[in-house]
């Protein structure tokens, strides 16, 4: 069983026009009305995989009651933790050449809802194997909410897989999480560290995954770092100009293979291939997509230098 945590439910929108034309009256086709972000292409996989999973998620407003029929399809366990604000928006106006995003503020989230969430965590996590926590922005959710799912999951040795944002990943560093993935320039900032080439990395993070015994997934401009307590690997892709690493997918395919229990080389040739397949095929996703960006893909592995 996969626990998939959703702290920050987004709604997404396209609207489409030939030319946007400011501080005028502008009419626009709706393209999609949809929801946005990791958790909700993490759910579209799960139910293309046939994945077992539950979800719990903050929830507010007219997408509170959207996001409940999204869920009703798939699951009859789910959980959604009413928040009084509107879940955020982001938007996407396409016009002929260019598009233009706009992402909301995230809604407020009160110490209640917090709570309200950390209980039902508690109440949830007893028969789950793997637990997911990926964001996309920064919210307004205060460390000590972290901080106590951390706590929850430790207390039932459960393993807890996180996508650090920068406002999050002092708290998991110093904590013990299982795996988790973050970008290289959210960690130089936040170490306050010049981390501008491989080497500055690996001495660094090293030290990070054999401290606590854990993976570290690091995103380092279009390759995957990941890291254990004994060694770290690259990958070598045969179409690398051509690809993005998203790092909470590649979190997510971990998860999978966790789940799964796969070894833990095969589990993280999928975590690689998870961070580079294209988006656009999870509507119609099957673990075939990925086993071909496996046999593209060339892990490998290199020891530590001390």
């Amino acid at each position: 069983m996969i626990l998939l945590l959703n702290t920050d439910l987004i709604r997404y929108k396209a609207l489409g026009l030939d030319k946007l034309y400011l501080a005028s009256k502008n009419s626009a086709d709706i393209l999609n009305d949809s929801f946005y972000g990791s958790n909700y292409l993490a759910s579209e996989i799960f139910h293309r995989l046939k994945e077992d999973y539950r979800v719990i998620s903050f929830a507010g407003g007219y997408a509170s009651m959207k996001y409940r029929n999204y869920l009703e399809s798939y699951l009859s366990d789910y959980y959604l933790i009413n928040i009084k604000d509107e879940a955020r928006t982001v938007i996407d106006i396409k016009e002929n050449t260019r598009t233009t995003r706009i992402i909301e503020n995230a809604p407020r989230i009160t110490r209640d809802d917090e709570l309200n969430f950390i209980d039902k965590f508690d109440d949830v996590l007893y028969d789950t194997r793997v637990t997911v926590l990926m964001e996309d922005f920064d919210n307004n959710i205060s460390p000590d909410f972290y901080q106590g799912l951390i706590d929850v999951s430790n207390r039932y040795m459960k393993k807890l897989f996180a996508s650090a944002s920068k406002s999050t990943m002092k708290l998991c560093i110093d904590s013990n999480v299982f795996a988790m993935s973050m970008d290289y320039k959210d960690l130089s900032d936040i170490l306050n560290l010049r981390l501008n080439s491989l080497d500055d990395i690996v001495s660094v993070v090293k030290f990070m995954a054999i401290d606590k015994d854990r993976i570290i997934l690091i995103k380092f401009n279009d390759n995957l770092i990941i890291f254990t307590k004994d060694c770290y690997y690259l990958y070598d892709y045969e179409k690398k100009p051509f690809i993005h690493i998203d790092k909470n997918m590649a979190l997510l395919g971990l998860a999978i293979a966790f789940e799964r229990k796969y070894d833990l080389d095969t589990s993280l040739k999928i975590a690689s291939s998870f961070s580079i397949f294209n988006k656009k095929d999870s509507a119609d996703f099957d673990f075939s997509i990925i086993k071909k960006i496996m046999s593209e893909t060339d892990l490998i592995r290199y020891s530590y230098v001390y």
